[in-house]
């Protein structure tokens, strides 16, 4: 049983009102848990089943006909969401390693709403009133976590806070909202945590958006899979004959001299940019 969830709106900067709700961004994959039959089925955001990557939800005991939407996670050493290990425990179909990653790599799926309760359909309920819902849900099974939440006039704090400890971001909903099916809502919006840093463009990938960037002091950062704005991309190909040093069936490097401040959402475990974006020329 899988219904498309409600989506997030970005904005800069957190709102601080009482109307509103705020969460942690969890670094993780968002997740749907629903039972029909007795039987508990794992979808993702985009409708794919995994219920063999995460056996260990599968014995999760809530109501018949019900939906619950959630992120779910692994952490670190010290606590925080880490992407690349969810992403490696999603990515693995193997079952004999799906068994040694359950002990190494231990899961924990963080509940935030509730779309269907007993058969019935309560994403027309307010938000504060599904929570209370879903609160009953979870306090009763070991198997869930609830995802914490702070009154809206909290945000700027809970934001510095993010910053701070380097988290993903924060999660800012209205109180009386309900749940939109498989609509990306204002009244739900995110403030991502971005990471800024000055990098070297040394290559341009041919046929498909890409663009290889180095640190300034040597190694490379990655590669910038989304295309620049258009009068960037435009000033950028008209440096292309002065920049480049050589080229071959699938790129065309350049001599590193042309900097630009990109955004991204940290570091990865192998010293790349994760998900770099650009945002400015550097002069």
């Amino acid at each position: 049983m899988y219904v498309a969830p409600m989506l997030l709106q970005k904005i800069d900067q957190p709102i601080s009102s009482n109307n509103y709700i705020c969460e942690l961004k969890i670094d993780g994959i968002r997740l749907l848990l629903s039972t029909v039959g007795g039987k508990v089925n794992l979808y993702t955001r985009h409708n794919t089943r995994c219920n063999n990557q995460f056996p260990e939800l599968l014995s999760t005991e809530i109501p018949d006909e019900t939906i619950l939407d959630g992120e779910i996670c692994v952490t670190d050493q010290q606590g925080r969401p880490c992407f690349e290990s969810i992403s490696r425990r999603f990515q693995t179909s193997n079952s004999k390693k799906i068994a040694n990653l359950s002990d190494e790599l231990p899961i924990q799926y963080i509940a935030f709403d509730i779309i269907k309760y007993k058969g019935e359909d309560v994403g027309h309920l307010p938000l504060l009133e599904r929570k209370e819902l879903l609160n009953k849900i979870v306090m009763e099974n070991s198997h869930l976590s609830l995802m914490r939440w702070s009154e809206g006039s909290y945000s700027d704090d809970l934001f510095h806070l993010v910053t701070h400890q380097d988290l993903e971001g924060i999660v800012i909903k209205r109180k009386a909202s309900s749940y939109q099916i498989g609509k990306r809502s204002w009244d739900w919006k995110k403030v991502i945590n971005y990471q800024y840093d000055e990098v070297l463009i040394t290559g341009i990938k041919k046929g498909e958006p890409g663009v290889l960037i180095d640190f300034p002091n040597g190694g490379s950062a990655g590669v910038i899979e989304f295309p620049f704005p258009k009068k960037e991309r435009k000033a950028l190909w008209g440096l292309i004959h002065l920049l480049k040093i050589r080229e071959d069936d699938k790129v065309i490097y350049l001599d590193p001299q042309l900097k630009i401040e990109v955004k991204s959402r940290g570091m990865t475990k192998n010293g790349y940019l994760r998900i770099p974006s650009f945002h400015k020329y550097c002069i």
